[in-house]
């Protein structure tokens, strides 16, 4: 990310993480304001948040590449996305093609299209783009973090 002639020209990203064999995709972390939030529940086919994810993630042991991009060089607007199930097997002898549950790749591939599609479409993503890197950030998304619940939320 420090070094790759294109590391300026980044507007925003997905984060696919896999963290399990399949079931739901979960937007574990979003940020670093509302506007990724917002894109997704306007254009994932399957959406699936809840703002308790976020609020966990920080304290688990682990880590993925969202930090990168949102925290370390530069706050990137983006979503970390992960499997909800089967993480027993994630970096395991038995994390193999076997184990992947029947359309979850489908309906992730789904999902992904339908979010980048709305990143690239978006006025912010665009501003963003044509203006100065930092200045963009500064005052683009200085809003709340967004709150999002669902189901999952009754069970955590």
């Amino acid at each position: 990310m420090k070094t790759n002639k294109w590391n300026n020209t980044i507007g925003a990203f997905v984060n696919v993480e896999a963290s399990g064999t399949g079931g739901p995709d979960l937007v574990c972390q979003s940020g670093p304001s509302s506007w990724p939030s917002n894109i997704y529940a306007e254009a994932a086919i399957y959406p699936m948040a809840t703002s308790a994810a976020q609020d966990v993630f920080p304290i688990i042991p682990g880590d993925t590449d969202y930090r990168i991009f949102s925290e370390d060089y530069g706050s990137i607007p983006g979503l970390d996305i992960i499997f909800l199930l089967g993480g027993y097997f994630y970096h395991t002898s038995f994390d193999t093609v076997e184990q992947l549950l029947p359309g979850s790749i489908q309906a992730r591939g789904e999902n992904l299209f339908s979010i980048i599609k709305a990143f690239s479409n978006s006025s912010k993503l665009q501003n963003t783009y044509q203006t100065n890197y930092s200045e963009a950030r500064a005052s683009l998304f200085n809003e709340e973090r967004a709150i999002f619940f669902d189901y999952l939320s009754w069970f955590m």
